[in-house]
């Protein structure tokens, strides 16, 4: 089954989540996989690039958590981030990517504990 949904948008994750629960039943394990990036300089670095990032790679599975926790069975379940090497090697040209998978990093920290 194939749902489309922008992660950056709350109205669509609670879409995606309530058609996906209708259709296979509560959730056990959430996999939040969704990312973008465009290598550029920061010569190149424009605010909407900045912004598509950021509201994707962080904000994106932030929004879905959130809405998850209305998903879940009574025995709770797992969540799994797909991160990038870039928060930790921080390669040319990959400024935004890089700081929008740090903040996805601390958000799995935050959620460890």
């Amino acid at each position: 089954m194939a749902i489309q949904a922008d992660v950056a948008k709350a109205a669509d994750v609670a879409r995606l989540l309530e058609q996906a629960t209708n259709a296979f039943g509560p959730l056990d394990t959430l996999i939040n996989n969704a990312g973008v990036y465009r290598a550029m300089l920061i010569a190149e670095l424009t605010e909407e690039e900045f912004r598509r990032e950021i509201n994707v790679n962080p904000l994106g599975p932030l929004l879905v958590i959130r809405e998850s926790l209305k998903h879940f069975g009574p025995d709770g379940g797992s969540i799994i981030h797909i991160g990038s090497v870039a928060s930790r090697s921080h390669p040319s040209g990959y400024s935004i990517h890089s700081a929008s998978k740090v903040g996805l990093a601390a958000v799995t920290g935050v959620l460890m504990t």
